[in-house]
């Protein structure tokens, strides 16, 4: 019998596969579209209904709506003959990096014409200020606002204008400045100012916070990030004597024009005052920087010090100790060659008429707490000092020949100008290649000379017994350790060396494996006068 074939279900199922393969690609982005739709819907449906990115949201314009009163927008103008583009370096620009940055301290105005104070003021620079409000410590119910802003924002300003939110404008003017900590405190004869809050616990590593200001002339922006580190000390304030740095770190957004604005925590309690970044390299104009998330704010509580220092003193004075620092913090290599093996910070020189000298403290001593507090980096030494009042009396602890003593000083008044201590040429002899000067030169010292009051005269200095170095090889230990030509050793390990001879016979004394102390004097540019240091060379052990 013979079986019959039932085609039916194969054509069916030809024509399903004809059909897919002609409507296969729209069929195929309807069912895509159509998923992609339902999922949108869904996260859109679940972020409306997420009730923490709501309150976030909520509380960053509560925080705006804090401190936006408080912030002043500021427009320096000057009379000036100079083209506005070559003051851009006296504000921190976007293409500066922490080794350049104090550029921004500089003076760079032309000088003047005799003509100048005719010429109307132009604009020259902006920045930004907040409002502070200064209460009488004796009596709460008087006080008075001012405007707070950073000293280089209204550095050699002839005019000073100040913009608030809500668009009313004043003439400020400067009641005075510190130029050590970059702060300036301006006066507005206006009435009914918002003041900011005051953060009273510090910051750390990890809050959030947010920068308020007026970045390359976009006037009143707030930024977000988080605090990054603190205690960050950058050497940017190039002043005679010194600066005083603590810097905050943070990576909320700030470039030219925020610096003098207010950086402020989640409550819009300020923390810090915007005052300089690190950016890349860049073409000098607006816009054009290279913002790197570096950006750095003066700590409130430093703010606030010196600012009531200048509303109720006129000034700020500070604590000295008269004593020479070194470069950088005390190391291990070097602490060892004291005997001691904790922190501190290593004398270098002391002022025998100084509060320090009459109180016994002696070069080489390694200063360790100042009234119990403990004092292991210079900035923090510096820094300590400083928020002394001048004669006040502190214990101060040294670690000397083996042991920890205490001497009470009583603080001088840090000096507001540093005394010249005459000019210096650079005439150098012929250096002496003493014998026996193999370790000296395995060092990297390659040539040395008598340092003889000939040659002081020529320099124009004070002559004292010391050797004078005329050549070190670059990369050397001693180049590793900017000894560099011109630097005077007077001391090895303790021991004087008044010539040649007696600094290769104290050298050969000792295992450059196990590092040498060296004493030295460099001259110092800025005070115009010679600042004793130590430094160590060691050599690897073969």
């Amino acid at each position: 019998m013979s079986r019959i074939r039932w085609y039916g279900p194969t054509i069916v199922l030809l024509l399903t596969v004809l059909l897919v393969m002609i409507l296969g690609p729209g069929v195929a982005r309807q069912i895509a579209y159509t998923h992609t739709q339902s999922r949108v819907t869904f996260v859109k449906n679940s972020l409306s209904e997420n009730p923490f990115l709501a309150e976030l949201s909520e509380s960053f314009r509560k925080v705006s709506q804090v401190v936006e009163p408080s912030v002043v927008a500021i427009q320096v103008l000057a009379r000036t003959n100079s083209d506005p583009s070559d003051t851009v370096r006296r504000f921190f620009g976007p293409d500066n990096t922490p080794e350049d940055l104090l550029e921004q301290f500089r003076d760079q105005r032309p000088r003047e014409d005799r003509y100048d104070r005719y010429a109307p003021p132009r604009l020259i620079g902006s920045g930004s200020g907040w409002v502070y409000r200064y209460t009488n410590p004796d009596d709460v119910d008087d006080y008075q606002d001012y405007i707070i802003t950073n000293n280089h924002v209204v550095r050699n300003a002839d005019v000073i204008k100040v913009r608030f939110h809500d668009g009313a404008e004043y003439e400020a003017k400067v009641l005075n400045t510190d130029e050590r900590t970059d702060i300036a405190v301006l006066t507005v004869q206006a009435s009914n100012l918002v003041p900011t809050s005051i953060a009273r616990e510090d910051v750390q590593q990890g809050d959030m916070v947010f920068a308020f200001g007026s970045p390359l002339s976009f006037d009143f922006s707030m930024s977000q990030g988080i605090i990054s580190a603190t205690g960050r000390e950058l050497g940017i304030i190039n002043v005679k004597g010194g600066g005083y740095e603590n810097f905050i770190q943070t990576d909320a957004m700030i470039n030219p024009g925020n610096s003098g604005g207010p950086l402020t925590n989640i409550y819009g309690e300020v923390v810090g005052m915007n005052t300089a970044i690190a950016a890349g390299n860049g073409p000098r104009t607006p816009g054009n920087g290279t913002f790197v998330g570096l950006g750095f704010a003066i700590p409130v509580d430093m703010v606030v010090e010196i600012a009531d220092q200048i509303i109720a003193d006129g000034a700020v004075r500070r604590g000295f100790l008269g004593i020479a620092l070194p470069i950088d913090d005390l190391d291990e290599r070097m602490a060892q060659t004291f005997g001691y093996d904790g922190k501190g910070v290593l004398v270098s020189g002391v002022n025998a008429d100084g509060p320090a000298g009459e109180a016994g403290i002696r070069r080489g001593d390694i200063i360790t707490k100042i009234d119990d507090t403990p004092t292991p980096t210079i900035a923090g030494l510096r820094n300590l000092i400083a928020r002394y009042k001048p004669g006040t009396e502190v214990a101060v602890e040294v670690f000397r020949d083996g042991e920890t003593q205490t001497l009470n000083v009583t603080l001088g008044e840090f000096p507001s100008t540093a005394v010249a201590a005459g000019s210096r040429s650079n005439p150098l002899e012929d250096e002496i290649d003493a014998e026996g000067m193999s370790t000296l030169r395995k060092l990297g010292i390659a040539g040395v000379q008598d340092f003889t009051e000939d040659t002081a005269e020529q320099l124009g200095v004070t002559h004292f017994p010391a050797v004078m170095v005329t050549s070190v090889r670059t990369n050397s230990v001693a180049g590793a350790e900017r000894l560099q030509r011109g630097m005077l050793i007077t001391h090895v390990m303790g021991e004087p060396v008044a010539d040649v001879d007696q600094l290769v016979a104290e050298v050969e004394k000792h295992d450059p494996t196990q590092g040498i102390r060296i004493s030295i004097k460099s001259w110092d540019r800025i005070n115009s006068e010679f600042v004793s240091l130590f430094i160590v060379l060691q050599l690897p052990e073969e």
